[in-house]
């Protein structure tokens, strides 16, 4: 059984609001190309190890846009 999350907490992978605030939060006099940079850094960091797990661009493709499982 997964966890529950406070109904206050956003995944800033899934909510882009969040994610923007968060890099402000961390960045508070920045301009907004330096938050948007941070972002593309953020995501970046989080498609390398989904390309080497799915092995090349194209797979990863197919997978962002297979619809979602149900089980």
């Amino acid at each position: 059984m997964e966890a529950k999350k406070s109904p206050k907490y956003k995944d800033p992978m899934k909510d882009k609001s969040s994610a923007i605030r968060r890099v402000i939060k961390r960045m508070p006099t920045a301009n907004v190309n330096e938050v948007v940079a941070a972002q593309w850094i953020e995501a970046i960091r989080i498609a390398q190890p989904f390309l080497k797990s799915t092995g090349n661009v194209e797979n990863a493709i197919v997978l962002l846009n297979a619809p979602d499982a149900k089980d």
